[in-house]
């Protein structure tokens, strides 16, 4: 994020925080993945503006609804979409370093001319130059296919992080033991198994 000439995967020109953990399709998924498993009962869909705003996330808001969310339950689906985000943008960095990266110069010896200097470029015929627009037309199709690939490739990857996160806490009974009489039993993300007494991944819908 420090690099002014740096670019996104999604093909943002130098994206800061804003891009990287809200408006890049990568973070935009985990958002919609939230979205989709917040039921109206506790977050109202107002037609207006979108029922997750950047602030409920980033300042740990809970979203408004006629229920309200568990404040401890949302601070953890925060953390664990901000984490989401940052994986898929890791991946999307990789990739986008991968084509970045410089070809390793040939040494050369000072005073030393190489073979190369003295040969002539020849002017390519119109067949030549066919050719090598059509080369250059599938590389560049090319690219653009494994780019899409790969920027898909990082939302899969930002989304299993994000239940994988939230399970992970489930799992290792990581919610204080006050929580489970304050988090309900069809609570969004985490809710409480009254048969065992634990806060639980609550179903998914989406």
């Amino acid at each position: 994020m420090h690099d002014a000439q740096a670019e996104c995967v999604c093909g943002s020109i130098a994206p800061g925080r804003q891009h990287h953990y809200w408006d890049c399709p990568i973070a935009a998924t985990v958002v919609q993945n939230i979205t989709a498993n917040l039921p109206a009962a506790w977050c109202s869909q107002p037609a207006t503006r979108p029922a997750l705003l950047r602030e409920h996330l980033w300042l740990m808001q809970t979203p408004a609804g006629p229920r309200r969310m568990y404040q401890g339950v949302w601070k953890v689906v925060c953390l664990a979409a901000l984490n989401a985000m940052d994986v898929g943008r890791k991946a999307a960095l990789e990739f986008r370093m991968q084509h970045r990266a410089p070809q390793p110069a040939l040494p050369i010896v000072a005073g030393q001319l190489s073979i190369t200097s003295m040969l002539q470029p020849a002017v390519p015929t119109p067949h030549q130059q066919q050719h090598n627009q059509q080369v250059q037309q599938r590389r560049q199709q090319q690219l653009q296919q494994e780019t899409a690939r790969r920027l898909q490739d990082a939302k899969q990857k930002a989304v299993a992080r994000f239940w994988e996160l939230l399970s992970d806490f489930a799992v290792m009974h990581a919610a204080p033991d006050k929580w489970v009489p304050r988090v309900a039993v069809d609570h969004p993300f985490l809710c409480t198994e009254p048969l065992i007494n634990h806060i639980v991944l609550a179903p998914r819908t989406a």
